[in-house]
C-alpha cells in the first residue's frame, strides 16, 4: 500500500511537529504501508526542513511568494492538485489521507481527478471557527469556498477522522452516514512530555524561581482563535492574585515585541516573566518547570468541535490546566474527571484559589493523577487503533 498523506502546513510549524510528525510515525509501523508520500506546504519565509521518517518520502510544494492571502490559497488550489496528480500516478498511490479540511479539499480535487479514496483526519468545522473568531466575514470567499469543500468532503470522503465526541454526533445529527465517522483526538507522546523532576529543578534555578513561588506557563499563539488582549488581562488577574509569589513562562512563535508591549502595558513585571520560542522537543522541560497551565481558545459554539493539542501536552506533563466551558471534550474531561479547573474570564480568581489549594499537594504527586488523564484521552495508541479500522479502506 502506498499512500500520499496531504498536511496543509509548512514542514517547520509547529502544526506539523506536533500532530502531523506522530501520526507518520504511528503510520510507518504498519506492514501493510509500503511508502508514504508526506506532501507540506511552504510558504514565502518559511524555513523548511527535511522530515526524516522510515518509509516517508517527504515532497515540498512550494506556494507562490509575494501574494496577498487570498491569491496564495487561490494559487494553492488551483496548483497544488495538478503538482500532487503528477506524484500520485508516478507513484501508484493507493489512498490519500488528509490532515484537516484545507487539506482535504484538495485530497478532494485529487480524488475527482483520479478516483483513488481519501480520508480527512482532524475534520472539524474550519469555517465555522474563523466565521465565529471574527476573523473571517459570512462574504469572505475563503469562508464561502471552504463551506463548499467541507460539505464535500462529508459526502465523498471515505472517512471522517473527528477529534471531538461532540463533533460525531453532530456529524451524525446532520445526517452524515455513521459508519464513515471515527473519533481520533490528538494523540501525545507520554513519553516525550512526561514530567521530569530533574529539569524542573533546574530551569527553576536558571530563571530564577524560588521553591515558594507558582509558575504558570502558556504555550501558544495569540489571537485568532485565541485569546490576545484577554489573555493578558488573565496574567495580570495572575500576578495580582498571587503577588510576588508568581512567575510566568510563555513559550511563543508570536511576535514577541507584540507580546512585550502588552505586558507592559498592563503592568506586568517583566522580571517575573520567561518569554522565548523553543523547539518542540524542548518544551516539555518548561511545562516541568511549571505549577499550572492556561489554555486561553475563545469559546464559541464550534469551540465543542476542536481537540487543543497543547492541553493533551499539559496534561502528559501533569499539568492542571485553566481552561473556559465548551472547549471540545476536554472542559467535559476536566468537569468530570479532573486535570485542571474551568475558568471564568471574568472572575478567575476562583480558579486561581482552587490551584493555590491545589499547590500544597507535591508537585510530582500531582502530575502522576493528571498523566493518568492524558493516558485515558491522549496516547498515541488512540490514534493507532483507529488507523488499524481504516486502513482496510483503502485496499
Amino acid at each position: 500500500m502506498i499512500l500520499l498523506y496531504l498536511g496543509y502546513w509548512s514542514s517547520a510549524d509547529i502544526l506539523t511537529q506536533s500532530v502531523i510528525i506522530p501520526r507518520l510515525t504511528i503510520l510507518s509501523e504498519f506492514s501493510e504501508i509500503e511508502t508514504i508520500l508526506f506532501c507540506s506546504i511552504e510558504r514565502a519565509g518559511d524555513n523548511p526542513i527535511d522530515i526524516e521518517i522510515n518509509k516517508v518520502r517527504h515532497i515540498k510544494f512550494s506556494s507562490q511568494p509575494g501574494k496577498n492571502v487570498l491569491a496564495a490559497k487561490f494559487y494553492d488550489f488551483t496548483h497544488l492538485p495538478s503538482f500532487l496528480l503528477k506524484e500520485v500516478e508516478a507513484n501508484n498511490v493507493t489512498g490519500i489521507l488528509c490532515n484537516s479540511p484545507l487539506a482535504g479539499a484538495i485530497g478532494y480535487l485529487l480524488w475527482r481527478k483520479t478516483s483513488i479514496p481519501f480520508v480527512v483526519e482532524c475534520f472539524e468545522p474550519h469555517a465555522a471557527y474563523m466565521l465565529e473568531s471574527g476573523v473571517w466575514s459570512r462574504y469572505d470567499p475563503r469562508y464561502v469556498i471552504l463551506r463548499f469543500f467541507e460539505w464535500r468532503q462529508k459526502v465523498m470522503a471515505r472517512a471522517l477522522l473527528t477529534v471531538s465526541t461532540h463533533y460525531t454526533s453532530k456529524l451524525i445529527e446532520d445526517g452524515v452516514d455513521k459508519e464513515k465517522i471515527l473519533t481520533m483526538p490528538n494523540g501525545i507522546s507520554l513519553e516525550r512530555f512526561q514530567f521530569n523532576n530533574e529539569r524542573r529543578n533546574q530551569i527553576r534555578r536558571t530563571l530564577g524561581i524560588t521553591s515558594e513561588m507558582i509558575t504558570g506557563i502558556y504555550v501558544g499563539k495569540f489571537g485568532d482563535i485565541y485569546y490576545h488582549q484577554e489573555a493578558f488581562s488573565l496574567f495580570a488577574a495572575a500576578f495580582r492574585f498571587f503577588s510576588e509569589r508568581f512567575f510566568l513562562i510563555i513559550l511563543s512563535s508570536h511576535d514577541h515585541n507584540d507580546i512585550e508591549e502588552n505586558l507592559i502595558r498592563i503592568n506586568i513585571p517583566m522580571d517575573r516573566v520567561f518569554l522565548t520560542r523553543v523547539p518542540n522537543d524542548i518544551v516539555p522541560h518548561y511545562l516541568s518547570a511549571a505549577d499550572f497551565a492556561f489554555s486561553t481558545i475563545k469559546p464559541a459554539p464550534c469551540r465543542l468541535y476542536c481537540c487543543p493539542i497543547k492541553d493533551g501536552e499539559y496534561w502528559a506533563n501533569g499539568l492542571p490546566v485553566l481552561l473556559e466551558n465548551g472547549i471540545g471534550d476536554d472542559s467535559d474531561i476536566i468537569k468530570n474527571e479532573g486535570g485542571g479547573f474551568l475558568l471564568d474570564m471574568k472572575n478567575p480568581d476562583n480558579s486561581f484559589t482552587k490551584i493555590q489549594n491545589l499547590m500544597r499537594t507535591n508537585r510530582p504527586e500531582t502530575a502522576i493523577q493528571i498523566q493518568s488523564i492524558a493516558f485515558k484521552h491522549r496516547r498515541l495508541g488512540l490514534i493507532r487503533d483507529v488507523y488499524t479500522k481504516i486502513l482496510n479502506l483503502f485496499l
